[in-house]
């Protein structure tokens, strides 16, 4: 359930103890080179080449990529928010430092296990052992991965923002894996989005009552501006 997904902010302390859905981790298609994938069709107009080419072994598939276009052609970010689609190492690069407007910039990922294909999304019981502040800057831009045949993301940036690393450790004895770090962002004006958000509906709230957290896949990266002063092992504030 995306209720599930989200948190209040206050519980991102020392000590706490939280039941996360942590998105399924599993391999990532190849990042190509720009010079590659630069020569390879990347638009709806050329979607029947596109899929002559990869042979999707499904319909499913074949609808994954297309959407995947969709997508990049057509963000859709929210007002004074930015976004774009990379599908190379050097365009994730270059795309990070244009949406956040500066070439000194850094990356962060969660340090988690790999699952298999067709993993359910991670749930259990775990204590929150540190949490650290990765950016005083209210500004990231954060990058996911979408389905496609390489490695394709897309990025967008996220106003009045706060994002940590957060080390999870297991409450409970048997929870696979017992630790792990994970990368949380909260958003802090929540004004914007829909009435009908599931976390607004499940607590009786509305856009902008109260700040929602959620926990990124290992495959995602935030990325913040780096000479943006980092905090040292902190709790939310």
């Amino acid at each position: 359930m995306l209720a599930d997904v989200f948190f209040f902010h206050d519980i991102l302390r020392q000590g706490s103890v939280i039941t996360p859905t942590i998105p399924p981790t599993t391999s990532l298609p190849a990042l190509l080179p720009r010079h590659i994938a630069d020569s390879l069709p990347f638009s709806t107009d050329r979607f029947a080449d596109i899929i002559a080419m990869f042979k999707p072994a499904s319909l499913g598939m074949a609808s994954e990529i297309r959407w995947t276009l969709d997508t990049c052609k057509n963000p859709r970010p929210l007002p004074g928010e930015k976004a774009g689609c990379a599908s190379s190492l050097e365009s994730l690069i270059d795309l990070s430092m244009a949406l956040l407007r500066t070439r000194n910039v850094q990356a962060f990922s969660a340090d988690m296990p790999a699952d298999p294909t067709g993993t359910p999304a991670r749930r259990g019981m775990y204590k929150i052992t540190a949490v650290r502040k990765l950016s005083e800057s209210p500004e990231i831009a954060t990058c996911h991965d979408l389905t496609y045949p390489y490695a394709v993301f897309f990025c967008h940036t996220t106003n009045s923002a706060v994002t940590y690393a957060v080390t999870l450790e297991a409450a409970v004895e048997g929870t696979a894996p017992s630790a792990m770090e994970v990368v949380a962002v909260c958003h802090l004006d929540t004004s914007l989005w829909s009435q009908k958000h599931p976390f607004f509906v499940v607590h009786n709230l509305k856009p902008g009552d109260t700040a929602a957290c959620h926990f990124l896949s290992k495959l995602s990266i935030v990325w913040v501006p780096a000479d943006a002063k980092q905090g040292g092992a902190s709790e939310a504030q």
